[in-house]
């Protein structure tokens, strides 16, 4: 009870003290998780069980803070998790490449946990914040990021295989392997650009369908309004499928979406308003312009309709 007493005195504090607290909270149980996966043993799972709750909690006293904060440093924070995920990928490819020469075994393990780890969690590490400003990044960065990984498995399982398999005695299967492992490769890693430039055609295609639907509401009399109506959301429906639409895998689970959810929805009820006879109409309708004009430049250099 005097446990809850004293969380509930913090939840009551100001937003500066809270925001002390929590980042201490925080910092304690990342620091007591990391020692305890470190030192191995039992510890791992008891300190999961302990430190997660506290970290958590930590990181809701510290909102409040940093929501107060201009928009360009809560743009800045918000790419805080891709930082360190990019940092950890630079680092651990350097020790693979590293080790490659003394201890292979091991340099195909860490690329084979690269490539496992962006396979699953590739959209876990993109700042859902500010979609719009970091939208041509977001894409270029999920394509190429998905590629990368890819080759950071097939050499992983190239030096897996010929680590494992002496060289000598299994000749054939090693090399067989080795240069069918390269083949798919290069042919996995075509038909991901390919899939990217159709996803991009698909977007500015749809985004110029839904420009011209607004420009002929907009100069539409009042009897042909309706059918235009209809047909600027049908134009929509056509747009916000491709805006759902993973951009590096066809995969659903670990892909990058063109758009996150928050960002389709919100631009969505901004259509809606537009597409009203309120008085908000006029106003909706310029702030969707832009927003499709944003869309296209994302997509600007990435159309191919050969693909």
């Amino acid at each position: 009870m005097t446990m809850i007493r004293y969380i509930r005195a913090v939840e009551r504090l100001p937003t500066p003290q809270r925001a002390v607290v929590g980042g201490a909270v925080f910092l304690a149980g990342t620091v007591a998780l990391s020692s305890a996966m470190v030192h191995g043993g039992i510890w791992p799972p008891l300190a999961l069980a302990l430190v997660v709750a506290p970290v958590l909690w930590g990181g809701w006293l510290m909102n409040g803070w940093f929501r107060s904060l201009p928009p360009l440093w809560q743009k800045r924070g918000t790419a805080v998790p891709l930082l360190l995920y990019t940092l950890w990928v630079v680092a651990m490819s350097v020790y693979a490449v590293a080790s490659t020469n003394t201890d292979r075994t091991s340099a195909s393990l860490v690329l084979l946990i690269l490539w496992g780890t962006h396979s699953v969690y590739a959209a876990s590490f993109e700042p859902e914040e500010f979609p719009w400003e970091r939208l041509r990044w977001r894409l270029g960065r999920a394509i190429h990021l998905r590629v990368l990984m890819l080759w950071f498995g097939i050499v992983g399982l190239t030096l897996l295989v010929r680590t494992t398999f002496d060289a000598d005695t299994y000749r054939v299967f090693v090399n067989g392997t080795t240069f069918t492992l390269l083949v798919g490769g290069v042919a996995a890693s075509l038909k991901t650009y390919a899939r990217f430039r159709k996803v991009c055609t698909g977007v500015n295609r749809h985004t110029q369908g839904m420009v011209r639907s607004l420009e002929e509401l907009r100069e539409a009399t009042d009897a042909e309004a309706k059918k235009l109506q209809q047909a600027a959301r049908r134009a929509w429906d056509a747009l916000a499928e491709n805006l759902v639409t993973r951009v590096d895998t066809g995969f659903s689970v670990p892909g990058v979406s063109v758009l996150p959810t928050a960002a389709i929805a919100a631009l969505e009820d901004l259509m809606e308003r537009a597409l009203s006879a309120g008085p908000a109409a006029s106003d909706s309708a310029e702030a969707v312009g832009v927003r499709l004009t944003q869309l296209k430049a994302a997509v600007q250099g990435r159309i191919d309709t050969a693909a």
